[in-house]
């Protein structure tokens, strides 16, 4: 990257420190990588994320208001998401003008920063790159509505079109959300991987001597831990001379936006009987729960057991950063198990509680050890994965002019 001091960057990225989001954490890794690397960017996020001390310029914007029931009835949600979208790209137009921006460059979720970016691409004809975290259209979690889908649809294909440039976080997503448009428009999109920040973590603490599994981030119902459970419990059952030198830490399992609760929890942690040796901590700073990870014997990556997602979760990334022993849980078929059986570590799938409660045992008793290849944990570094986003910006900046 030669010409790195003619890129004048907006950000679009909604969720932003201190909110405790994932994508919130990844751009808290991703901006001061920017500025490292010699580009300071302009930050737009919504006004519930004011408190990051980062010197940059930072604008705030409002959520968009919950649709009413009866605008849902009447089929005027779409009308009223329209008003807001136009509202922001109004309020964010100026901010371009005024700081001279000649890339933008949405970082989504939430999608709306995508579409948002898109309209002020067509408005303002500047270079547009849009991040896809997680698929829009082909999300299992999106609207079940034909009507909601339709939407949904039209608004990815909106960014699609208008983007110069779309980054998908793994291979297998950019190839289920692209086969479906042509091959003009599938030209665009690129693999921009999940990164980590290895001056982040802090040293090491002692943990009481105990070895511990530990999950850090939120769960859902269809990402719960009772596979870790029922391993657990049979590991117990089988080797009951460990039961004081064993233990489960979950932390920041709860989290506003998703509907699992802590009484979801400890129901399941009682269910199993294990009170006395699964700890719950509530969700703390990002800093903060890099010492959690720190202080593991191994971590613990949860997904849904839904076949052939297309994501990798980002809280793997940030494992493998730690230098700790991971253990996954998830179908084979996921992208995440994938890296964990490329890095040297192992997953196993939702039929497989015995077979980890084996491997947990060894890896407690040591006959067990993981042999991490190096070279590819060193391939998710910001400093690596963040030069190359730059040299896109500074290759489509140099294309408009």
């Amino acid at each position: 990257m030669k010409n790195k001091e003619n890129i004048r960057p907006l950000c679009l990225s909604f969720w932003a420190p201190p909110v405790v989001r994932p994508q919130a954490i990844l751009l808290g890794k991703m901006l001061p990588e920017w500025i490292a690397q010699g580009v300071t960017p302009v930050l737009v996020t919504y006004d519930v994320c004011i408190g990051w001390d980062i010197d940059i310029p930072m604008y705030y914007i409002p959520q968009q208001p919950p649709v009413p029931w009866w605008a849902k009835i009447l089929g005027l949600s779409s009308r009223q998401q329209k008003r807001y979208f136009e509202l922001i790209v109004d309020l964010i137009e100026p901010i371009v003008k005024k700081h001279n921006i000649n890339l933008l460059y949405s970082f989504a979720k939430p999608h709306e920063s995508n579409v948002i970016g898109a309209m002020l691409k067509e408005r303002l004809g500047i270079p547009f790159v849009a991040h896809m975290s997680d698929p829009w259209y082909e999300n299992f979690f999106a609207s079940r509505f034909r009507s909601g889908k339709k939407q949904i649809l039209e608004m990815e294909t909106y960014v699609i079109e208008q983007c110069d440039r779309v980054n998908f976080i793994v291979r297998e997503m950019k190839e289920l959300v692209m086969k479906k448009y042509g091959k003009v428009l599938q030209a665009k999109a690129r693999v921009m991987h999940h990164f980590f920040q290895p001056n982040d973590y802090p040293k090491k603490q002692v943990n009481g001597g105990r070895f511990m599994f530990s999950h850090i981030g939120i769960l859902r119902r269809e990402r719960n831990p009772e596979i870790l459970y029922q391993a657990f419990s049979e590991l117990l059952k089988r080797r009951p001379d460990l039961s004081e030198a064993i233990g489960i830490t979950l932390v920041g399992s709860v989290n506003e936006y998703t509907a699992y609760t802590d009484k979801e929890v400890k129901k399941m942690i009682h269910v199993y009987g294990l009170e006395q040796y699964v700890t719950v901590v509530p969700t703390v700073r990002f800093e903060e729960s890099l010492q959690y990870m720190m202080d593991a014997s191994c971590l613990v990556v949860i997904d849904a057991n839904i076949p052939k997602v297309s994501h990798i979760l980002c809280k793997a990334i940030d494992y493998l950063g730690s230098g700790n022993s991971i253990v996954g849980i998830m179908p084979h078929d996921n992208p995440t198990a994938a890296l964990l059986k490329e890095v040297g570590y192992e997953s196993f799938d939702y039929t497989q509680a015995s077979e980890l409660s084996t491997y947990m045992e060894g890896l407690i008793s040591g006959t067990i050890v993981p042999e991490k290849n190096q070279d590819i944990v060193d391939t998710y570094h910001v400093g690596s994965i963040t030069a190359d986003l730059l040299d896109q910006f500074e290759e489509l900046i140099s294309d408009n002019t």
